[in-house]
């Protein structure tokens, strides 16, 4: 039996809730932290292989910090839907 993906979604955006219900439903492992600190305090028990960051806590400080884990996860941005402005 394959191992199954542990994702981390991080911050308290909008997309971040969406994301979780999707993939809730989806049966993937998933955990939650309000920020990138508490996610990164997490790791060395509840070891991700991928951050989800909101909008909030995309920024290169966040992501260094999240690199700098061992092994560094995957990072990626949940990004909400496109509006016409």
């Amino acid at each position: 039996m394959a191992a199954s993906l542990r994702v981390k979604l991080v911050g308290e955006d909008p997309e971040i809730e969406r994301l979780d219900g999707i993939i809730r439903r989806a049966g993937i492992n998933c955990s939650r932290s309000k920020d990138t600190e508490e996610a990164c305090e997490q790791q060395e028990h509840e070891g991700a292989e991928l951050f989800v960051l909101g909008a909030s806590e995309f920024t290169q400080a966040r992501i260094n910090q999240i690199q700098r884990l061992s092994p560094a996860p995957e990072i990626f941005l949940a990004a909400g839907k496109k509006t016409p402005n």
